[in-house]
């Protein structure tokens, strides 16, 4: 079917605005947008084309972040399905959408098919653009974080420090790829009960977010409370206890007191006085 340079760009401001609602968490204003583009590049491309198929992985990914899995995975084999039939499997886009894939059977708990899901788009990624890209270390680290999963902890070892090697050979110490690396790889010394390693890196993570993007947001919170979680297990409480509440400014800051986040922080810091044996305060 025809269509004009007009509906190709509405089509375009439209996903992009979509987007900006889905990083700010605003999914509900994310999903009609999201729809619309995806009917209106149906009628203008039809679905064998890769614009309604990138549409459809990027509705799945909405889905999945509003819980609605079932969903999520049925729009991700579908857009599997019309990209190997269509355009073919040799192909970077395929191999992200199988790693989106995979991320997806990974939290709920598929792990064989998770697992077959990143070991295909690594060998697509290795193959199309080498193995020192970031987008394939991007993948190392969601199958490191399921090797992690399964037990495999020196297989998870190797991902995550490869993938942090690539990243900072590309990208330099400061940026946002990197510090997401640093706390993948302070996660893996954590669980092989190296605490003092993994303190280490949890601060350097958190120095990398607030240079990358400041403290006022969701990646920075995130770093505080993993770094909280390791001071929980080690036993320094009050340590814990303050971050957690930093944590909690952050995400009533910038998502609000009544969203999933924070009500996740609450129970954490209800965890924490738990153990102190504060179980009035909790």
């Amino acid at each position: 079917k025809n269509f004009s340079l007009l509906d190709s760009n509405y089509s375009s401001a439209l996903n992009n605005l979509g987007f900006f609602y889905f990083s700010c968490a605003e999914y509900m204003k994310a999903e009609p947008i999201y729809l619309r583009t995806l009917e209106l590049d149906k009628n203008s491309f039809g679905e064998k084309h890769p614009n309604y198929i990138s549409d459809l992985n990027n509705l799945g990914g909405l889905y999945e972040n509003m819980g609605e899995l079932d969903k999520a995975e049925n729009i991700f084999l579908k857009a599997i399905r019309l990209h190997k039939e269509n355009i073919g499997t040799e192909d970077l886009d395929y191999a992200n959408y199988l790693n989106n894939l995979g991320l997806l059977y990974s939290k709920t708990d598929k792990y064989f098919e998770a697992e077959q899901c990143f070991k295909n788009s690594i060998k697509i990624k290795k193959q199309l653009s080498g193995d020192k890209s970031n987008n394939y270390a991007s993948t190392l680290d969601n199958f490191g974080s399921l090797q992690l999963k399964l037990g495999n902890i020196d297989l998870a070892g190797e991902m995550f420090v490869n993938s942090l090697e690539i990243r900072k050979s590309n990208l330099g110490n400061f940026h946002y790829s990197v510090a997401t690396g640093l706390n993948n790889v302070a996660y893996f010394y954590e669980n092989l009960g190296k605490y003092k390693e993994a303190d280490s890196l949890y601060h350097l993570s958190l120095t990398t977010w607030e240079k990358v993007s400041g403290k006022n947001t969701a990646e920075y919170s995130i770093a505080l409370n993993n770094l909280a979680g390791l001071y929980l297990r080690i036993g320094k409480i009050k340590d814990a206890e303050n971050l957690y509440k930093q944590v909690l400014f952050i995400k009533s800051s910038i998502l609000g007191t009544k969203s999933i986040e924070y009500a996740e922080t609450l129970h954490n810091i209800a965890t924490l006085y738990s153990k102190n044996d504060s179980n009035q305060k909790a």
